[in-house]
């Protein structure tokens, strides 16, 4: 939802006012490399983010505040790093296997097809301080599929509401919550992997 602060800021950018733009890189652009990063790894998030940055001085005046200034900056960025993963991918041989066929963990009913292991009994401090955890955890979060990936990073890293996520992914707020469920499972996984190794 736009606000009346917003929809001032965004009147100003609208009209070329320059410490408005400022305003707004500082605000969103680390969050903005962040999703980058999210769809093409850390070689082209920046790059991307910059590119956006031009397309949002060229675009603003044709924003219609159907979305809030945060949800259009981040589609723009969104859409940017999807393309260039697909123009990269045409260039290089790199293995697209986003997921383990192999792996079977859920029943067809959705459940677990083995139990879950206890967890260790440490504290979730203590076990996001292992730097091996934290390498295993953004591994995985990389391997997600786009959507899953997405719905994972902007919800529970940036904060977006479903409502707002629904708008940049392009999908029913009840498949939000899915991709977000599947997501979640799968970084629990690689916790449960990590405490319980065999």
């Amino acid at each position: 939802m736009t606000t009346v602060n917003e929809i001032s800021l965004i009147e100003k950018l609208q009209a070329g006012d320059r410490e408005a733009f400022r305003l707004i890189v500082r605000r969103y652009h680390t969050k903005l490399v962040f999703v980058a990063k999210s769809i093409v790894g850390d070689a082209f998030a920046e790059e991307i983010v910059q590119d956006a940055w031009e397309t949002v001085l060229s675009s603003i005046t044709g924003f219609q505040q159907r979305s809030s200034l945060q949800t259009w900056l981040t589609q723009i960025v969104i859409n940017k790093a999807k393309t260039r993963r697909l123009r990269e991918a045409r260039h290089s041989s790199l293995d697209l296997n986003w997921q383990n066929p192999d792996v079977d963990t859920f029943k067809a009913n959705g459940s677990w097809s083995s139990p879950q292991q206890p967890w260790h009994e440490d504290s979730p401090e203590a076990l996001l301080s292992s730097d091996e955890l934290q390498e295993s955890i953004n591994a995985q979060i990389e391997k997600l599929p786009d959507n899953q990936r997405l719905a994972l990073v902007l919800h529970d890293i940036e904060g977006m509401d479903f409502t707002e996520i629904c708008n940049i992914i392009e999908v029913s707020q009840s498949n939000v919550r899915v991709l977000l469920h599947r997501a979640r499972l799968a970084i629990k996984k690689v916790i449960d992997e990590h405490q319980n190794p065999l």
